[in-house]
């Protein structure tokens, strides 16, 4: 009795005796057909690569009959009796191999009502039909369980042509397409974390043969070439792998050399083979994750964790080489996209969260309080400068703080820029942006700390030297082309001057101001029998209740926060609209400037609308108000991009007493 004929009888005799386990296993084959619907062909893919097979092959030969075979190690003993077996896979966890489970196999059922097998010293042939007569039973018995002999007539010239070139082939009888559809859907990058297949190759329909090249780059990191010959495309990949486990890599598509992002279906996690775990990052990682029967979905446990880990500290121990080195992949612009969905606490995490989550955990680790990124107002080289002085790690690469920055690391803080600026004189275009950005964060008030700082820090061009703002008296002495430059940067006449104020230096005088002050004082509305608006309110809040006051008006909406060329929208009893640009100034008379946003917005609403510049302290405010500005002002150009500046203006003027 061959060895064949051994194993079968046993069988036999068992499910003889165990009719219900049977009838069991036959349900549980239908489960696990169900479990793997649409990757049945990845599975036989995988069990290849596992027996170190370099070809995978794949023949359709009519609608109801296809081939696959490879080229690994033919079937053994134990490999032939955990085929049978469901679950008693020879192959183990953390083995030398992929799968481990032993019921992959089981999920040709989905396409398949009967199946022949040739490798090596085996021809068996699997059939419900020939398990029911054996048993001679007429009930739902399992397809792969009873192995029995391939008829002595059977006869298949492209088996035996195709046995010269594989150790294994499967002859498939099919019962419906579903594996086409398969076929269709097959992506090369299921090739992508393989180790031994090269090649694999569709013939028939859809016919197209996949080719894998790799390079191998350092003992970390190789490149990955994956051609479709039918479509003539070609993918490449950048694997970055642990050198110490065989499993974890993290993968990035590469063009010219560059790593760009992948799509969203192809960033996914891989257990070897893809999962439909997607990814925030787009690119793949790939690991011994636990998953489900199917192999799509990760289950949360020790090895899924240990996993995770061990993808992390992949990209953790690339991003330690980078303080000094060129990231020539940009393999850090595609993991700035790492993100954690905001609502997972609710939801529940996803294996994307957990991984982002981690990585941002061991970043924070590595780069502890003494790495703080280069603020973007401030030169790489002055920065260098100012970590020395501040005694920071000094991270030298613009990508890598791009990155950094993502994962929570945070920026110099501007008072801690500017103290350092107390001893080093940096660049005209850092001075120009770091007092740009101390204006805008001023404008509404500051520390004492950050105004300490400004005092001592040499910041200033003034008569061809660099000084601290305590050196100046006027704003005459600061150099007219750094001044310009600054305001060009603010994008404000006003706020710059302000800013000196503050520091008690003598704004840029106007000659006008102090005459036109007097003609309109000739043109102030007496207030004392009219209301009184609230205080301590903003500017354009207060210009609204003097509006409201009008008789002419039925409301005013204020609409400062929405960037429109204007503050607020007036609606008159006549149902007419006007446009109001509310500007805030010390003193009425003194310049004011407008946007050209302001600026074509007021060209396009000409008579409706209207310039309000308002002048309040503690006692009240005042209001004047000039209709159709663009044509009625002598309006000139500060700084042509950024703002028209206009030094005289007259129109009515309104004047309320605040109420307490």
């Amino acid at each position: 009795m061959n060895i064949i004929d051994e194993i079968r009888n046993e069988f036999i005799k068992e499910s003889k005796n165990s009719p219900v386990l049977l009838a069991d296993l036959a349900n549980m084959e239908n489960y696990i057909s169900e479990s793997y619907t649409g990757r049945s062909l990845i599975e036989l893919l995988q069990n290849a690569d596992d027996v170190g097979a370099s070809s995978f092959y794949v023949e359709v030969l009519d609608d109801s009959q296809l081939i696959v075979a490879n080229n690994g190690r033919p079937f053994t003993k134990e490999n032939f009796i955990s085929l049978c077996r469901s679950g008693a896979s020879t192959k183990k966890r953390k083995g030398d191999t992929i799968g481990f489970r032993g019921i992959g196999f089981k999920s040709v059922i989905n396409y398949a009502n009967e199946v022949y097998l040739f490798s090596g010293e085996y021809e068996i042939r699997f059939s419900k039909f020939l398990t029911s007569q054996a048993l001679g039973i007429d009930t739902k018995v399992p397809l792969i369980r009873i192995p029995h002999r391939v008829e002595s007539s059977f006869s298949n010239r492209r088996i035996d042509s195709l046995k010269k070139e594989f150790n294994t082939i499967f002859l498939f009888n099919t019962k419906n397409t579903s594996f086409i559809t398969e076929l269709e859907e097959f992506n090369s990058s299921c090739m992508l974390f393989l180790r031994n297949i090269k090649k694999v190759t569709i013939v028939g329909r859809n016919a197209c043969e996949y080719i894998l090249e790799r390079e191998h780059i350092s003992n970390s990191i190789c490149s990955v070439k994956l051609e479709n010959n039918s479509k003539l495309e070609v993918d490449k990949w950048l694997i970055l792998k642990s050198v110490t486990k065989k499993y974890s890599a993290v993968a990035f598509k590469l063009n010219d050399g560059i790593a760009i992002p992948a799509t969203a279906d192809e960033s996914v996690v891989h257990s070897f083979m893809p999962t439909k775990e997607r990814l925030s990052i787009p690119a793949k990682i790939n690991g011994d994750f636990s998953t489900d029967p199917s192999r799509t979905k990760v289950i949360y446990d020790e090895d899924t964790f240990t996993a995770i880990d061990d993808c992390v500290k992949i990209i953790i121990d690339y991003i330690k080489q980078l303080s000094f080195k060129k990231d020539n992949w940009h393999i850090l612009n595609i993991l700035s996209n790492a993100n954690v969905d905001p609502l997972c606490n609710i939801k529940g995490k996803t294996i994307n969260d957990l991984f982002v989550e981690r990585l941002k955990n061991k970043i924070k680790d590595i780069f502890n309080d003494n790495v703080y990124l280069k603020p973007f107002y401030i030169t790489s080289s002055d920065y260098r400068v100012i970590s020395e002085r501040l005694n920071y790690q000094l991270i030298d690469n613009d990508e890598l703080m791009t990155f950094l920055s993502k994962m929570s690391i945070p920026t110099c803080s501007l008072t801690n820029c500017v103290l350092a600026m107390a001893d080093i004189i940096c660049s005209e275009i850092t001075r120009i942006d770091t007092i740009s950005e101390i204006v805008k964060t001023t404008r509404f008030g500051s520390d004492q700390d950050l105004f300490n700082a400004i005092e001592n820090a040499k910041l200033f061009s003034s008569k061809g030297n660099v000084v601290p703002i305590s050196h100046i008296r006027s704003a005459k002495e600061i150099e007219e082309e750094f001044f310009n430059s600054i305001i060009s940067r603010i994008g404000s006449f006003n706020d710059l001057d302000n800013f000196l104020k503050k520091f008690n230096i003598k704004s840029v005088e106007h000659k006008e101001s102090s005459a036109l002050l007097d003609k309109i004082e000739h043109q102030r509305l007496d207030y004392s029998k009219t209301i009184v608006v609230p205080k301590w309110r903003s500017v354009e809040q207060n210009v609204a209740s003097v509006l409201e006051s009008l008789a002419n008006v039925n409301c005013v909406k204020d609409v400062s926060a929405q960037n429109l060329g204007y503050d607020l929208e007036v609606i008159l009893t006549n149902g007419e609209h006007q446009f109001v640009e509310v500007k805030s100034v010390e003193v009425l008379g003194e310049s004011i400037s407008i946007t050209n946003n302001e600026y074509s917005t007021a060209n396009q609403h000409q008579n409706n609308f209207i310039l309000a510049i308002a002048c309040q302290d503690n006692n009240g405010i005042e209001v004047c108000l000039i209709n159709n500005p663009i044509n009625t002002l002598s309006l000139t150009k500060r700084v042509v991009r950024w703002e028209w500046v206009c030094s005289q203006y007259s129109g009515k003027v309104i004047k309320k007493k605040f109420r307490d």
